[in-house]
């Protein structure tokens, strides 16, 4: 299991998102955490710089590290920007 850590701007996020959105999106974090390797986690390695991004339905991006360390959380088109 890895341990999973957020960063400022993360934590950011998941406060100014609706409640219900964000408790998915830290289910779905925890989740892979739990499991890796796990069936149907939706993630893929960054290309063009480091990390890795989850899908959190159509709309949520996660950018994280391998060691756990959640970078970003957003709408899909701006996390990418960054």
């Amino acid at each position: 299991m890895l341990k999973i850590a957020y960063s400022k701007l993360a934590r950011k996020a998941l406060r100014g998102m609706p409640s219900n959105e964000a408790r998915r999106i830290i289910g779905r974090i925890e989740a892979y955490a739990a499991d890796p390797r796990g069936q149907g986690q939706d993630v893929t390695r960054m290309q063009g710089r480091d990390g890795y991004r989850m899908r959190v339905g159509r709309t949520w991006r996660v950018i994280f590290d391998h060691d756990g360390a959640v970078h970003e959380i957003g709408p899909r088109g701006q996390v990418y920007d960054r």
